[in-house]
């Protein structure tokens, strides 16, 4: 390195921001110089996380961790027994936790948070707690922390025992279905970020109701799952300012729907089911004038059976996704999409609709659409003839598991010319004869998923070498066979040889600047 010029620190940040987050972990022990520049540059070291999977304890002998930086640390299936000494260096740079199916002792659990000051988002999922019987609530304050997601414990303390820690929370989200907290601790929780909270995801019906007696809660956004449509509809007349709303609650029926739309005049995103409007046609989006994101799923698996989605303008609607839903109507089934033009993201999922035609008149009319997911469609009729218009805004399609003749996939394919990415899952119908053909169809596409489907490995080379603006390429023949390739960084080998590491990245990144000889 003795014969490369000096650069300016603004040089070395722009260098840096073409590294992948591997190599800037590299980076990072190559010299201290080095590791100043990217730790005092936002934009590089948040970009840093450290990921510890699978039967992993940590303890006094995993000092090897302090000489690692990083904004976010991801622990899964780990047990923490100590922290100290490694632990108060990389806490202190931490602005994001997350711990899913670890077990740790609660005192070590407290000992990390105290020394992590800055932390923002703290995700405590599937934790089993040790030592929870004699823990203490904590005894000292998380000012930034503004995020807290809980889920699926078997500590109900953990909540009075975190509380005091968390005086400005501005989400606060609990999931379980084994246990959860007694109603008091939420509750009190709540009550004591009122405040600050403007996102609560906690589907008690208690906390619903004693959401009601708190004056100071200026809530944006709100699950209120298996709380009875009279309290959501009382949340909602004092919440006024909601934007997003979950209300899966299989008693509620379209004329509450659209009371809550006249409630809210400024929601933005619905997730509800149609549980309480079966066999009709839904009428509240008509009450939702300025809606951007519509999420239709039931709670469970039960299909939810309507005539049609309706025929309004909803010229504001720009994600439309739909599960397990069962449309009877031939005619006017997708006449939303007609009128929905704007619509950028459309996914369907475990969905039963009669023609095929009628649904593909509906994707010509989006115009603005950039990602497509099928996922388990069921088409009583796909022969029935449908006239495609090319779509050149569309990037994405994912199609999963999809019983589709091939003459049809074709068509589809064929009608999406810009695809930048293309997932083909579980899709009997996909073979060579299919896969040859992607090169002539998706010029620009750079990421490509193929996942058990039928005989292709005869053009596999094929594909690869033949798209030209190929990155990524990811497949599995079987139940073992999985792969992976990431494409331009095997060409630059093969173009530029073996280096060893600090040469390589120099050579690729020096020459961009004219600094490299």
């Amino acid at each position: 390195m003795s014969d490369l010029r000096p650069l300016p620190l603004e040089v070395w940040q722009h260098i840096f921001g073409y590294l992948a987050v591997r190599d800037l972990k590299t980076a990072l022990r190559v010299c201290h110089d080095w590791c100043q520049q990217i730790v005092g540059t936002s934009s590089l070291i948040n970009r840093m996380q450290i990921r510890i999977t699978g039967e992993t304890t940590l303890d006094h002998r995993s000092s090897g961790i302090r000489f690692i930086l990083a904004r976010k640390v991801c622990l899964f299936k780990t047990k923490i027994v100590s922290v100290d000494p490694w632990w108060s260096a990389l806490g202190a740079l931490l602005n994001d936790l997350d711990l899913r199916e670890c077990q740790v002792v609660v005192p070590t659990l407290m000992a990390m948070l105290r020394q992590a000051p800055n932390l923002v988002r703290l995700t405590l999922d599937k934790v089993q707690y040790l030592e929870l019987e004699d823990a203490v609530a904590a005894d000292f304050q998380l000012k930034r922390l503004e995020y807290l997601s809980l889920g699926m414990t078997n500590g109900p303390r953990i909540v009075d025992i975190l509380r005091p820690a968390c005086p400005a929370l501005k989400s606060f989200a609990f999931s379980a279905r084994e246990s959860v907290p007694s109603e008091r601790e939420v509750i009190e929780l709540v009550r004591g970020v009122q405040g600050t909270l403007v996102a609560l995801f906690v589907p008690i019906n208690a906390v619903g109701r004693a959401l009601l007696a708190m004056d100071r809660l200026k809530l944006r956004a709100v699950n209120l799952n298996r709380v009875e449509p009279e309290i959501i509809l009382d949340v909602c007349r004092m919440q006024p300012d909601l934007q997003i709303l979950d209300v899966r609650v299989s008693r509620l029926d379209d004329s509450q729907l659209c009371e809550i739309g006249q409630l809210l005049p400024n929601l933005r995103q619905l997730i509800t089911n149609l549980d309480g409007i079966q066999h009709q046609e839904p009428r509240f989006l008509s009450a939702l004038p300025n809606l951007e994101q519509l999420i239709v799923s039931p709670v469970g698996r039960d299909f939810q059976q309507i005539e049609s989605l309706g025929d309004f303008q909803c010229r504001k609607l720009k994600s439309l996704q739909l599960s397990w839903v069962i449309l009877h109507s031939e005619e006017d089934a997708w006449k939303l999409l007609n009128r929905s033009r704007n619509i950028e993201t459309l996914k369907l999922q475990e969905c039963v609709f009669p023609q095929w035609s009628k649904f593909v008149d509906g994707l010509n009319a989006l115009r603005s659409l950039k990602r497509l997911t099928l996922n388990t469609i069921t088409v009583s009729n796909w022969t029935d003839s449908a006239r495609w218009v090319v779509n050149d805004s569309t990037k994405c399609l994912r199609l999963w598991n999809l019983q589709i003749p091939k003459a049809q996939l074709m068509q589809l394919l064929a009608a999406f010319s810009a695809l930048e990415e293309l997932h083909l899952c579980h899709m009997p119908v996909v073979d060579d004869g299919v896969v040859l053909e992607l090169p002539r169809l998706f010029p620009r596409l750079s990421r490509l998923l193929i996942w058990e489907c039928s005989n292709w490995k005869a053009s596999l080379r094929h594909v690869s070498e033949k798209l030209p603006a190929l990155v990524v390429l990811k497949y599995k023949f079987g139940p073992v066979t999985v792969r992976g390739m990431q494409l331009r960084a095997q060409r630059y080998d093969l173009r530029r040889g073996k280096f060893d590491w600090c040469e390589n990245i120099m050579a690729k990144l020096y020459g961009l600047f004219g600094y490299y000889s």
